[in-house]
């Protein structure tokens, strides 16, 4: 990781090549990332310029620059780009080689016809827990690994996993996503013969996190590093809601050749939609733009989110650009049968307003082990006076 101060900054004036340049800046100087801002205005010229760029800092011997530049230039390449393979292998290639504590962790877990990758961090202070950390609906594990260092010194095993539709599980396995994420965590925790965690999703890993806390014991304490309660209302707040809500209308009632025609509109006027709808396509697994709508109805925690009896962190941000500002109290309030609920909203005075506090996600961090920390105060108190060694205590309600 680079230096730098909390802070979202303007690289680029198209919002989507802005935020993945902030993503960037944790790895790599401001000063040529702003270079390449004012070069960039479409997907396709973000995947030209930083795709130059990542081969002239592998020459360079930047190698730790290349590997990120690589990859943000092939979350930007569609499927069939003859560069999308051979930029995720370069970038797999130069990470593992500058990260000496991710490719000693690194191992694969099968499931089903492929595997899914893990990388196994050791705490680096007296272990108090495993902390299982997945990414969400287009990272990859390797971009959590400086996210997992401050937790890894206060004494946090922290285990990254993907599950089908991320990282390798997509490009080496073919794996599409599916939102019944408790089968990805389940067979992960079966093969490192983790007894308990505390689960952690970002982004749209929120979501899938808590739904597997739904389903798995074995998870006591829950994080939801962003709010999605429905990933449907993101969408629908993507293509503008009228239009949006209409959209997803015709898809619950099944008119595939309508949607696919008002759809393949959009991406044919939009560059970014065309993108957009291409990589939704790509991670489902589905062939139209129908097949994917229709896949992203079921990510949801309607019917699930009473079944969450964990301890439940919930951070959101205020101004973000993919999320509702009111997926965050949908969720809190789903969450009836949780031992408790913490919820925290990020602001821009914290430098922390946009998606997954990208500017300043270390706020995020601190406040995860505040909250753990508590916890565990609370559970020493519980314990002691069930034994007679303390107050009686009432368990921490929402």
């Amino acid at each position: 990781m680079t230096e730098r101060k909390p802070g979202y900054l303007a690289f680029a004036a198209h919002p989507t090549l802005n935020f993945m340049l902030n993503r960037l800046a944790w790895e790599i100087d401001e000063a040529r990332l702003f270079d390449i801002g004012a070069r960039v205005a479409t997907q396709v010229d973000f995947v030209r310029v930083v795709l130059d760029e990542a081969r002239r800092a592998e020459d360079d011997g930047r190698h730790r620059d290349a590997a990120f530049l690589y990859r943000g230039a092939e979350f930007f390449m569609a499927a069939s780009h003859p560069d999308k393979e051979p930029a995720y292998e370069r970038f797999m290639e130069l990470f593992y080689e500058v990260t000496p504590d991710a490719r000693a962790g690194r191992r694969e877990v099968k499931f089903g016809s492929g595997s899914l990758g893990v990388i196994d961090l050791p705490a680096l202070a007296e272990e108090k827990d495993v902390l299982l950390f997945c990414t969400g609906y287009d990272g990859v594990i390797e971009e959590l690994c400086g996210r997992a260092l401050r937790l890894r010194q206060a004494g946090y095993r922290v285990v990254l996993y993907e599950g089908p539709g991320q990282g390798c599980a997509l490009r080496r396995s073919g794996l599409p996503m599916t939102p019944d994420w408790e089968r990805p965590t389940s067979t992960v925790l079966d093969a490192l013969g983790v007894p308990s965690c505390t689960l952690l999703g970002i982004s749209l890993g929120s979501f899938l996190a808590a739904r597997a806390a739904a389903f798995d014991s074995r998870v006591r304490r829950l994080v939801c590093w962003g709010a999605i309660h429905d990933f449907a209302e993101c969408v629908k707040r993507s293509m503008g809601e009228k239009r949006g809500g209409r959209v997803l209308q015709l898809v619950r009632w099944g008119w595939r050749r309508t949607v696919n025609r008002a759809v393949q509109r959009g991406m044919a006027a939009d560059a970014g939609a065309n993108w957009a709808v291409s990589h939704g396509m790509h991670v489902s697994g589905r062939i139209d733009p129908f097949g994917y709508l229709q896949w992203m109805l079921d990510f949801h925690l309607r019917d699930v989110a009473h079944q969450i009896a964990q301890d439940v962190l919930v951070v959101s941000s205020s101004d973000d650009h993919l999320v509702p500002r009111d997926q965050l109290r949908h969720l809190a309030d789903a969450l009836v049968g949780a031992r408790s609920v913490a919820t925290r909203l990020t602001t821009a005075a914290e430098h922390a307003a946009e998606h997954c506090q990208i500017g300043n996600p270390d706020l995020v961090v601190d406040e995860i082990l505040r909250w753990m920390a508590g916890l565990d105060r609370r559970d020493r108190l519980l314990a002691g006076a069930s034994t007679g060694g303390g107050p009686s205590v009432t368990p921490l309600g929402r």
